[in-house]
């Protein structure tokens, strides 16, 4: 092999020098992100927050999910509205049954 085959193209250099510049900024960057932040209630709030953890189907980390007591009782509402929709609907099959409420 004679040297001149030996010889980086010209920009070659250019362009090892952008990717070790990007891969450094990539690393910076994932040591750079800030730290989330989170909510502290007050001690009157305090009193009413439950904090529990709650697996997202699909997911494999468990995440901390923390609600107020309003947030709690609104949930419990909601299920029991839909559970009260649910059992006032009307069954399609039933005229002609025995048993049947008219």
């Amino acid at each position: 092999m004679r040297p001149a085959d030996m010889v980086a193209p010209a920009g070659a250099g250019r362009v090892l020098c952008g990717m070790a510049l990007l891969a450094i900024a990539g690393v910076t960057a994932g040591c750079l992100t800030p730290e989330r932040r989170h909510f502290v209630p007050g001690p009157a709030l305090a009193s009413g927050v439950q904090c529990q953890t709650q697996r997202v189907t699909g997911e494999l980390v468990p995440a901390r999910v923390c609600t107020l007591r309003s947030q709690r009782d609104a949930q419990q509402q909601g299920a029991q509205d839909a559970r009260d929709f649910l059992t006032r609907q009307p069954i399609a099959a039933c005229p002609g049954t025995p048993g049947c409420k008219p």
